[in-house]
Order: structure tokens, then sequence, then C-alpha cells
């Protein structure tokens, strides 16, 4: 794409010609740009030069930012880096937790704390919102399918509570230091 945008551009035509150039030329920056924007969501560069720890106040601080909401991060500034695949999970369960609670909750308010608890790592989302419609809720829809489904490749679990008021989201997979096997 950007050789055919480059090529594009060298191209000395006239009139209608020209239009449909530019009009082309156009249409592949755009295309780039979100190729560029799809690639940053997939993998996070924060998560590679910073761990997962500074890579979510980065989101959280992002999200805080788009959304007005009012955030409580409990993350140590020092929390050990983790195999890619383990930090790669918790960053989308936070993600998804996230825009949940900005689609469906109605609070204006979240806590988000990421720990150490033994062997595991604890990614805990707290809202104080209306909480789940019914326990039927508790099962919820395809973002809690998807979160359950990353969580499971890594032997981990993701728990919802209906709390008084709101929703806590936990997140919990074996703790793996980066240099462990995978990372």
């Amino acid at each position: 794409m950007t050789g055919a945008n480059l090529m594009l551009g060298n191209q000395k035509v006239e009139g209608r010609a020209e239009e449909i150039r530019m009009e082309v030329k156009s249409l592949l920056t755009s295309a780039l740009d979100e190729i560029r924007s799809l690639s940053y969501v997939l993998h996070p560069p924060a998560l590679e030069e910073l761990g997962l720890g500074l890579a979510l106040r980065q989101l959280i601080d992002g999200f805080a930012r788009r959304t007005s909401l009012s955030m409580r991060i409990d993350i140590a500034d020092d929390f050990p880096k983790m195999n890619a695949a383990t930090e790669i999970a918790l960053y989308r369960v936070a993600q998804e937790a996230l825009a949940n609670v900005h689609r469906h909750s109605g609070s204006s308010m979240a806590t988000i704390s990421l720990r150490l608890a033994g062997e595991m790592v604890l990614l805990s989302i707290r809202d104080y919102g209306v909480g789940l419609a019914s326990e039927d809720s508790l099962t919820g829809g395809v973002g809690l399918a998807g979160m359950r489904l990353r969580l499971e490749f890594l032997n981990g679990h993701v728990t919802l509570t209906q709390g008084l008021p709101g929703v806590l989201v936990e997140a919990w997979v074996p703790f793996l230091a980066k240099n462990a096997a995978g990372a």
C-alpha cells in the first residue's frame, strides 16, 4: 500500500485522471492510517516497552480523559514484567472491562488494581454503577466470553461479582515472569 501510494504521488496526469489519482491516494493514506491504528491496538508497544503495570496506567489515563470517568488506580510502579501472553491477556481484559464500565454501568468512577496474590496475578476492575440486571448477567455476553477464553488459555479465570453498588470483575492468572518459557 505504501508503494502504491508513493507511485501515485509520482504520477503526472491532468483533468479527471488527476481527480481520480488524488482520491485513490487519499484512500490509500486513510487505509495505511487505519492499519497503523489497528496494529497498535492488537499489540500495544507500551506492553513490551514498559510492562503491564505501566502500560495499564497509560491505558487508564487515556481512557479517563476520553470518557471523563474518575479512575482510582492501585498498581505498583515497579510491578514485575511477565511473559507476553499473560500481559496481553490481562491488558485485553482491562480494555474490555473498562469499556463495559463506560457503556453499561452508569458509574462516574471505577477502581482498577493489579497485584500479586501468591503465585497468581489478580487484575480487579470495579465500578459503582447500576450493577448487573439479573443473575443471568453473570454469564455475560461476547466481551465476557472473550475474557474467559483469554484467561482459560493461560490456566486462569475471570469472575463477576454483583457489588452494592456496581460490579467487580476479577481476572486471575498464574504469574509467569518475563524470562519464563514462552516469554
